[in-house]
């Protein structure tokens, strides 16, 4: 239904797309492992901690926030949720980072008229 309405305003033509880029989980670890979070062995009670806080801000009872607390269970991977401020806030920057991770990735397909470059040392028509 928004699709259908935006379509409409901006007399275009509906494009449906996944850009791998947002979900590239390695590189947003890698990012946030330079500014300091990184996680240690899997517990096996959770998801990862990237993934998490990502959730927390999205939706704070996806992640039963008040319930791990109370629990003493607000760690993930060893990095804790507990302090749900620097969390959220770190959350954020998770958020920040996925999101121009994907705007970078789709000024790349729009500038190559909706394909991206073919990688380096391809060569043209081969499989």
């Amino acid at each position: 239904m928004v699709a259908d309405s935006l379509t409409a305003i901006w007399q275009g033509r509906p494009v449906v797309a996944h850009v791998q880029e947002y979900y590239d989980y390695n590189k947003v670890k890698e990012q946030m492992a330079g500014r300091g979070l990184s996680s240690g062995p899997s517990d096996n009670l959770h998801d990862d901690p990237v993934i998490t806080l990502n959730m927390l801000v999205a939706d704070p009872r996806s992640v039963r926030h008040a319930e791990r607390v109370k629990a003493g269970k607000a760690t993930i991977d060893g990095v804790s949720i507990a302090d749900r401020k620097k969390a959220e806030a770190l959350g954020r920057e998770i958020i920040d980072y996925r999101a121009g991770l994907t705007v970078e990735a789709i000024r790349k397909s729009i500038a190559n008229r909706g394909t991206l470059p073919a990688p380096a040392g391809a060569r043209p028509g081969a499989p």
